[in-house]
């Protein structure tokens, strides 16, 4: 082996244990998660108790993915009722709310018919 090579690991051992660090500050982590009901095999689990459940385990915020067809029902018509929805239960909580608005969910395009093309 060359001397290169051996730089290169020495390097990239550094640059481990310096990304290794970063994330083990506490005071930088950030537990998000998208809390779901969706495969609960246990029908005394329901939203409630699964988002009690990660905010014991240390969640910081919630992720919640929302199909653009959802709130945009039909060209220019809007339904906010899942926001209004968020908007009374998570403030309730102090929990903050990342929302992820998706024009596409998985290969079906998730947008009013006056966005198609």
């Amino acid at each position: 082996m060359t001397k290169a090579f051996y730089k290169t690991v020495a390097s990239l051992i550094c640059l481990f244990s310096a990304v290794v660090q970063a994330q083990i500050s506490p005071a930088n982590n950030k537990i998000s998660v998208d809390v779901s009901t969706y495969h609960v095999q246990n029908p005394a689990y329901n939203y409630d108790s699964s988002f009690m459940i990660g905010k014991s385990l240390g969640m910081s915020e919630v992720k919640i993915f929302i199909n653009w067809t959802a709130l945009e029902t039909a060209p220019h018509t809007f339904d906010f009722s899942l926001l209004d929805i968020a908007n009374l239960y998570y403030p309730a909580y102090s929990m903050p709310l990342d929302i992820n608005l998706n024009p596409i969910n998985t290969n079906q395009l998730e947008v009013p018919s006056d966005l198609h093309f």
